[in-house]
């Protein structure tokens, strides 16, 4: 995510989306958002998830944590074409709220646990 073809969109998504986990109560990881992951099946099922599509990544990482789910990254390469054409499902206004959304009720949730 440091090359000269990161688009700016990308570094930022990144790093607002990291900030807004660690704030939920997530980890502190570096890439909130990669979506390749390896979940110990049984815990993750346990972990009453609510949230959809990139939405999911974020509560998954959050509720882990919570739960004393050790969160362990390993580092991904990613490629970005020059000429900046890529293949996207984000997007931006849509999951801008969606994302908003699941961040402010596990915010609510971190503050007034249940």
């Amino acid at each position: 995510m440091a090359g000269k073809h990161v688009p700016w969109t990308s570094s930022f998504g990144r790093k607002f989306s990291n900030f807004w986990v660690r704030t939920s109560g997530g980890p502190a990881i570096s890439d909130s958002q990669s979506g390749f992951r390896i979940y110990p099946l049984p815990q993750a099922l346990n972990l009453k998830t609510k949230a959809r599509r990139f939405q999911f990544e974020v509560e998954i990482l959050v509720h882990a944590n919570r739960g004393g789910i050790l969160v362990i990254e390993a580092p991904v390469r990613v490629n970005y074409n020059p000429e900046g054409k890529r293949i996207s499902h984000f997007r931006p206004f849509v999951d801008f709220l969606r994302n908003s959304s699941t961040f402010t009720r596990l915010i609510f949730r971190r503050i007034f646990p249940s």
